[in-house]
């Protein structure tokens, strides 16, 4: 049995266009005009906030908070597992506090890759376990990214310097410059 074309209205409030209805089977199924009001009806506000603090978070997937109570979270845990960050320091890496104010103090308190952000995190070669420093945290994950790898290293300072000199001369055009 075929239904004559009808329209209903979108099941997405505000929306206000109306949904074809062809067969039986639209008749049940089809409840929105588009995707977009599919996509925007769909979306659960709780699931876009965060269980701590209620603001904003993003959209990864399995997390319940945002960045910053995630970060307090791991501090907290940290501290009650050691009692610590500096006893923490000290069961990892062997690092009395006292020591390692006195890394921080080396470079004048900043990360000595980037020279722009507070060197906190405590590097180490993951063979020896031997430590190299402090840096910030972005830097120590691109070592980590890199497998603290001399070679790799060394590729990303060639592609930076040579790069976009490779890149023009292979297109066969001059520099573009806004």
């Amino acid at each position: 049995m075929r239904i004559e074309i009808k329209e209903k209205p979108c099941a997405r409030s505000g929306c206000g266009n109306m949904v074809r209805i062809r067969s039986k089977r639209d008749l049940l199924r089809r409840k929105f005009c588009s995707r977009d009001c599919f996509a925007a009806a769909t979306v659960r506000p709780s699931r876009l906030t965060c269980s701590k603090c209620g603001g904003p978070r993003g959209n990864y997937k399995g997390e319940s908070t945002c960045r910053k109570c995630k970060s307090d979270i791991t501090i907290k845990n940290v501290i009650r597992r050691h009692g610590s960050t500096a006893n923490m320091r000290h069961f990892r890496y062997g690092l009395a506090s006292d020591e390692f104010d006195k890394l921080r103090l080396m470079y004048g308190g900043l990360c000595p890759l980037c020279q722009r952000k507070p060197g906190m995190d405590v590097d180490h070669d993951h063979q020896s376990k031997m430590l190299r420093g402090l840096l910030c945290r972005r830097c120590n994950q691109a070592l980590g990214l890199l497998g603290d790898n001399l070679e790799s290293i060394r590729r990303v300072i060639d592609y930076l310097e040579n790069g976009p000199a490779r890149i023009l001369k292979v297109l066969g055009r001059q520099p573009y410059v806004p």
